[in-house]
């Protein structure tokens, strides 16, 4: 199950990043959850929006200026989030988000179990272990309407308002 407190909210029809379709992710967060606000992305992704201009045919990407800064999207710090999509194509792919994640927890539901398993590889002579543990996370203060919530996402060919 996907994580609560994430909301689609920018349409991208042509599943292309362009200036427009972020500057309208960075807009469609509440002004509230702006202050602390973030981007993250996958790698390939960064190089696209690596490519895009402004109107001055400025960069909207900024490196970093010391050594183990982030670069930054509309002054902004951006993070690379391997786990995202890598490619622009496809129905809903996230292609980035944009938010205050420092409103996104992670709950652990149980301690880490470590079993061994002496009997399961003895002919061998090895042992098996396993380790068992659950987790779940989601927002606080996460409003119930999509314009609230304080994380959002831009997607590829999505549909506008759509929850995830």
């Amino acid at each position: 199950k996907a994580p609560a407190g994430f909301t689609v909210t920018t349409t991208n029809s042509t599943g292309q990043i362009t200036y427009k379709t972020l500057k309208e992710c960075e807009f469609a967060l509440d002004p509230a959850y702006r202050a602390n606000a973030s981007w993250q992305m996958h790698d390939n992704i960064l190089l696209e929006v690596h490519k895009l201009v402004d109107a001055n045919g400025l960069p909207i990407f900024r490196p970093g200026v010391g050594i183990g800064d982030p670069g930054s999207i509309f002054g902004y710090p951006v993070t690379v989030n391997q786990d995202l999509t890598s490619v622009t194509t496809g129905r809903g792919n996230k292609l980035a988000l944009f938010g205050d994640f420092q409103s996104y927890i992670i709950r652990d539901v149980m301690d880490m179990q470590l079993v061994r398993l002496d009997e399961r590889y003895a002919e061998n002579g090895q042992v098996a272990w396993f380790t068992f543990s659950r987790h779940g996370g989601g927002t606080v203060f996460g409003s119930t309407t999509n314009a609230n919530k304080p994380i959002q996402a831009l997607a590829g060919l999505a549909t506008t308002g759509e929850s995830f």
